[in-house]
């Protein structure tokens, strides 16, 4: 590599600037547009290794909004074994049974998923991929800049990942990835996982670092509980950001069971 590479490399990796030696001038470089370009591949990267690692033969989608994680496994990764979403607003259930068409290894319910079995409200927001078991709190409004007066409140019923999977009685080969996105309420949905935790090879799941909605585990609690359980991250990217300064409020983190 010649000295003006390596000069540009390392302006450009230490200070988000490019530098053209021959004019002597620094150029700034678009930050948002790289980092978000590299958090995508990140995450498609993460899943494509733990998909060809691993034999999983049933993916738990929880929190499927109208089925783009759906989208993603199904069509972007050609991931084939069984599906199930699990949704609990009525009018995002009826897209994604849309959008998942006739697939014989896809199984949908429209109920809330977390730690124990009840009866839950649903706070739905204007953009339903937002919509939350807990209430929106003040960096909510700063960061999409909404009062809330769109939010309407519906009833769900609650059930677990154990409750689900007994009650279908499913044949898969394989072990279980889960995904889990649901505004909050992520850590409740590991914790009912139940007699199905020791066949959970890996998982995707949001975590809080500024949290959006009121009473929510952040990423350290989620963390400490999956240490415990033997999972330890394997990779994770920011999925939102603080409008004014950058700052990151959510990561997508991927966790694998520990081997030994």
């Amino acid at each position: 590599m010649r000295l003006k590479d390596i000069t540009g490399f390392l302006f450009e990796f230490l200070f988000n600037k490019s530098f053209d030696i021959r004019k002597k001038k620094v150029v700034p470089i678009n930050y948002l547009t790289q980092i978000n370009r590299l958090n995508y591949s990140l995450e498609e990267a993460s899943l494509r290794h733990l998909f060809s690692s691993y034999d999983f033969g049933l993916v738990l989608d929880i929190g499927a909004n109208q089925g783009q994680y759906y989208h993603q496994i199904r069509n972007v990764l050609g991931y084939k074994g069984w599906i199930v979403s699990v949704e609990p607003n009525p009018s995002d259930f009826e897209i994604l049974k849309v959008n998942a068409g006739d697939d014989p290894k896809f199984i949908a319910i429209n109920q809330a998923c977390g730690s124990s079995v009840g009866t839950v409200t649903l706070h739905v927001m204007e953009d339903s991929s937002l919509s939350s078991l807990y209430l929106a709190n003040d960096n909510f409004k700063d960061r999409f800049f909404s009062d809330l007066s769109n939010t309407r409140e519906i009833t769900a019923e609650m059930t677990t990942v154990e409750a689900i999977l007994k009650s279908l009685g499913l044949k898969w080969q394989g072990d279980i990835f889960l995904k889990t996105d649901t505004q909050g309420h992520d850590l409740e949905v590991m914790k009912g996982l139940g007699s199905y935790t020791g066949t959970i090879q890996a998982i995707q799941c949001e975590q809080s670092v500024i949290p959006i909605y009121d009473c929510v585990n952040d990423f350290t609690s989620i963390n400490k509980f999956l240490n415990l359980e033997n999972f330890y991250q394997f990779s994770s990217t920011p999925v939102l950001r603080d409008k004014k300064d950058q700052s990151i409020m959510e990561i997508n983190a991927f966790y694998i069971r520990k081997i030994g």
